[in-house]
């Protein structure tokens, strides 16, 4: 039931992002690598990542999602909620340049009119190798982070 709300909100999301900021969002974390693997990894939220120039949008962002009924969440990173569910959207760039992802190999998805891209297996793999080596992550979050990169690695050795 979590898994179709979180399905739906990232539809309505991809569609605000790409109609009024004409923007691909990218996913990405826990929600991203349940997509791929198709496995549930229990995500609580939705993470997308966008251009640092849109990004900087802040106010028209916040304005747009208040508009489409999302709550406007104060924090370090852009948040907001509805329905329970959280979405984070972070600077692409920045995430590029930590985890050194492969922008092409990303799938674009294209559901109920909105698209986003999905990280690929690679990418993912690359951003637990990252989060793994990250000093300000929690060791609960390291020790289910590589978790999570074993399970990717697995998969990719298929």
């Amino acid at each position: 039931m979590k898994t179709m709300i979180m399905d739906s909100i990232l539809i309505e999301v991809s569609a605000i992002l790409n109609q009024r900021f004409d923007t691909i969002p990218l996913l990405y974390g826990s929600y991203a690598l349940q997509k791929v693997l198709d496995k549930d990894y229990q995500a609580r939220d939705i993470d997308l990542l966008i251009d640092e120039n849109i990004l900087k949008n802040k106010i028209e962002l916040i304005s747009a999602f208040v508009m489409k009924g999302f709550a406007y969440i104060h924090q370090e990173v852009l948040t907001f909620e509805k329905n329970g569910i959280e979405i984070e959207i972070s600077n692409l760039e920045k995430w590029i340049e930590n985890s050194s992802f492969e922008i092409e190999e990303n799938e674009l998805i294209q559901e109920s009119g909105s698209k986003f891209y999905l990280l690929s297996a690679n990418n993912l793999k690359r951003l637990y190798q990252f989060l793994l080596s990250d000093k300000r992550r929690s060791n609960e979050k390291k020790q289910k982070d590589q978790e999570k990169l074993n399970d990717l690695r697995m998969f990719l050795e298929r």
